[in-house]
């Protein structure tokens, strides 16, 4: 399986766990969604974290599902809106704890999270797309994070 849900007193935790770069397919894609808005109503659950296992949050999509599959690429599509729309819907706050790196749909997450925490030097460009449309970032210097408006 590539995610499973951990319940940690009030927080519930989705970790994107399938290694090594969490990269997803179409299917996996679109099982995120239910998963994220499940454990949004766990009970007493005060807090969603999405963190991941692996070298880094997420690589995104299954390239070699693209190259051999390329029909499936409005199933994937969809997949990526409905994560973003459980994200941005879920009944409780939502923080996704990044590292390594976070390409497409990882940057997707980050952007539809509520609050993004970034750990290691090498998570040093977070992007975070605000609802408003504007883009801030954050970047890393000496181990010290600094937001980029």
């Amino acid at each position: 399986m590539a995610f499973r849900i951990e319940q940690h007193g009030p927080v519930a935790e989705v970790v994107l766990a399938h290694p090594p770069v969490n990269a997803f397919n179409s299917e996996q894609w679109n099982e995120l969604p239910g998963l994220i808005t499940a454990a949004g109503k766990l009970p007493d659950t005060r807090c969603v974290l999405i963190r991941a296992e692996g070298k880094g949050f997420c690589a995104g999509v299954d390239i070699k599902e693209m190259q051999k599959h390329p029909e499936r690429i409005v199933q994937l599509n969809r997949g990526n809106f409905l994560t973003f729309k459980a994200i941005r819907a879920c009944e409780v706050p939502v923080v996704a704890a990044v590292h390594g790196f976070i390409i497409g749909g990882g940057i997707g997450i980050c952007g539809a999270s509520d609050v993004v925490i970034a750990a290691g030097r090498e998570a040093s460009n977070v992007i975070r797309f605000h609802q408003a449309g504007t883009v801030s970032g954050w970047i890393e210097i000496d181990g010290v994070r600094h937001q980029v408006l």
